[in-house]
């Protein structure tokens, strides 16, 4: 029986230890999105601190470039605008062509 615990707790142990670092990477890569330091985290260690981090963590990142780099979904929005205009389902080019006049 305490074989099973001891088995459960080591397995526990080596997944908290794999997914720490990729934890706080996330976490620092977040508080960069909205212009803050990933030193932020260490507001935890105060009391509250976990609701004001988590206060910074839901907020709405940055729009266009910041300190730490380029906003990704200004990237995605530009991409989603070049395909509209290249595209744009085929009705621009039968537009051109006479095919929608009347």
């Amino acid at each position: 029986m305490l074989g099973t615990f001891a088995f459960f707790g080591i397995f526990l142990l080596i997944a908290s230890v794999v997914l720490f670092v990729p934890g706080l990477a996330v976490t620092v890569r977040r508080l960069h999105d909205t212009g803050k330091s990933g030193w932020w985290m260490f507001i935890t260690l105060i009391p509250f601190g976990s609701l004001i981090l988590l206060y910074f963590l839901v907020q709405e990142g940055d729009h266009g470039e910041n300190e730490y780099g380029f906003d990704p979904k200004d990237e995605l929005e530009l991409e989603e605008d070049w395909r509209e205009e290249e595209y744009d389902y085929g009705y621009r080019q039968e537009e051109e062509d006479g095919f929608l006049e009347g």
